[in-house]
């Protein structure tokens, strides 16, 4: 056992860093554990293994991956998902609810993360000499988001940045508005980033070691 927790930990650490200088801007989830047929049930799995060994190295990890559980369906929060046999992964109760709670903790983060965004003057520089421009270019753009379910999105941790310069092509803001707003998104999203745990209510657990 020893040699085979040595052997994938190095895999598992690089899907899910724990460490806070780690350059995690350019970090993707592992998006294929939540979307693909027995993603659902390998990360259930991640979870339930990291909880029974307790190790630190696991347990530091906890926060990505209910982050990611909070993506699943609530179905299969709460019935399991299919392993690859055709038997059922499922989390203990506690850590459904972590996860089911989560995403409403996560939907609200992302409110944080997405502001940044909303039509108001606070969004653009100081003194921008453009202004009006620059809150009509915004106020339009996120007219288009609203359809896309921008601002209830679970997944705050999602870079926005070629989403916002790809439409910032039609609609012009300023560069210097533009590179506020995404500096300030950015920073948002370290915000959310290292306070996982306290999002997630996994701080609170006694002896977690989160």
């Amino acid at each position: 056992m020893g040699r085979l927790y040595s052997e994938a930990l190095p895999r598992l650490q690089n899907l899910f860093p724990v460490n806070h200088q780690f350059k995690w801007q350019y970090w993707s989830p592992p998006v294929d554990m939540v979307e693909s047929t027995n993603g659902p049930a390998r990360l259930m799995r991640l979870i339930n293994v990291a909880r029974s060994m307790k190790t630190p190295e696991l347990t530091a990890m906890l926060p990505l991956l209910f982050y990611l559980g909070a993506q699943l369906s609530v179905d299969e929060l709460l019935d399991g998902a299919p392993r690859v046999d055709g038997t059922i992964e499922r989390l203990q109760p506690h850590d459904a609810r972590i996860c089911i709670n989560g995403r409403a903790s996560l939907v609200s983060a992302n409110s944080f993360a997405t502001r940044c965004f909303r039509p108001r003057t606070q969004s653009l520089i100081p003194g921008c000499s453009t202004q009006y421009e620059c809150y009509t270019a915004l106020a339009t753009m996120v007219s288009d988001a609203l359809k896309e379910d921008f601002f209830a999105s679970s997944d705050p941790l999602r870079d926005l940045t070629v989403w916002f310069e790809k439409r910032n092509l039609r609609w012009h803001l300023c560069k210097p508005c533009a590179e506020h707003i995404l500096k300030n998104h950015r920073d948002a999203r370290t915000a959310i980033w290292v306070g996982l745990p306290t999002i997630l209510c996994l701080d609170n657990e006694p002896n977690s070691g989160v």
